[in-house]
């Protein structure tokens, strides 16, 4: 497997495994922290949290909007969640279909989640989406200490 066909991001909350799967699997959720960076707000377009469902999210940078959509292929509460992530025209990664598995394990009262992302076109995509995911973890975090 080449260097860029798949990225690992692990990161453990300190907060209850179903807690953080609801944050992935609730718009109320998502909009607080799936984000790439602050200048960068999400909006859910479509979101239909099932297995085959369709999902539908807009990023509103400070020049440009951008669209991704997917399908949520597995769906285990609160262990595991499996999408397809693809970017929309004009995206320079449009069209590119990626497939990101979120997996959350129990950890001594706290969560290890394990995103993996799979299939990118280009090492520059692999990096772009993992600063992406990076940020987001980063607000995921701070959303569930809110929650707390």
């Amino acid at each position: 497997m080449k260097e860029y066909e798949q990225l690992i991001i692990r990161r453990t909350f300190n907060h209850p495994r179903e807690l953080v799967f609801e944050a992935w699997s609730k718009p109320e959720h998502l909009v607080n922290w799936l984000f790439p960076d602050i200048t960068t707000p999400m909006k859910i377009e479509e979101f239909d949290f099932r297995e085959g469902g369709k999902y539908r999210f807009s990023f509103h940078g400070p020049d440009s909007v951008d669209i991704v959509a997917g399908v949520y292929e597995s769906i285990a509460p609160p262990e595991k969640l499996e999408f397809t992530w693809t970017w929309k025209n004009p995206n320079q990664d449009a069209g590119i279909n990626t497939l990101v598995t979120i997996q959350l394990m129990d950890k001594n009262n706290n969560t290890e989640l394990i995103l993996t992302q799979k299939a990118f076109g280009s090492i520059e995509m692999c990096n772009r989406h993992k600063l992406g995911w990076e940020g987001a973890i980063n607000f995921l975090n701070t959303h569930l200490a809110k929650r707390s």
